[in-house]
């Protein structure tokens, strides 16, 4: 028990320290040096005319759940020696067949007690994969010239439903970006 203890104690504290100087020498934005320590709250106002399209637009389409619950149709393509891959394809059509876009969204970012209103913001469904699933990803872009978030002006919102974890692009970012290599930031919200 004592020696399950000190291996324990020594993993926290090796945790600690290798937490403590991953960043270093690296510059990122504010905003994700704040993300790393506190979830971010993100308000998108608009119009309830612009919500009813939002509204219509994610509604179009198919379920990846009904794709792939019970279809044998698809399931005998797929088994077949030599697939039809362009049958196969009519499966995964995207599902918004509109894309939807405002330019009357404003934002409200709450983090660590901190506040900041955003009044001219584009908002507009993004991501293909992840469209037919029922967490939707957002396109967010800040049209202030002289304010931004803590150094950022646009954001692609993820529902990650294919990761269950929810921790993984972010790990993944975070070491690509460690070794040097460009890349975007991730964060969570």
């Amino acid at each position: 028990m004592k020696s399950i203890l000190i291996l324990t104690v020594s993993l926290l504290s090796s945790l600690v320290s290798c937490k403590s100087s991953f960043f270093d020498g690296i510059k990122r934005p504010k905003l994700y040096e704040l993300l790393d320590e506190e979830v971010g709250d993100m308000f998108i106002t608009m119009p309830d005319e612009d919500v009813e399209k939002l509204k219509a637009a994610a509604n179009v389409g198919y379920s990846v759940d009904d794709t792939f619950n019970d279809n044998t149709t698809m399931m005998e393509l797929m088994a077949s020696e030599e697939p039809d891959y362009k049958a196969l394809s009519e499966f995964f059509k995207p599902t918004v067949s509109e894309d939807f876009k405002t330019k009357d969204a404003s934002m409200v970012f709450k983090i660590n007690g901190e506040e900041q209103k955003f009044s001219k913001v584009t908002f507009s469904i993004g991501g293909n994969s992840g469209s037919g699933y029922a967490k939707f990803g957002y396109n967010i872009k800040i049209r202030n010239n002289k304010k931004d978030l803590y150094g950022c002006t646009q954001f692609r919102v993820r529902g990650e439903p294919n990761d269950p974890s929810m921790i993984r692009n972010k790990l993944t970012t975070d070491i690509v970006n460690r070794m040097g290599i460009p890349t975007s930031y991730a964060g969570y919200v």
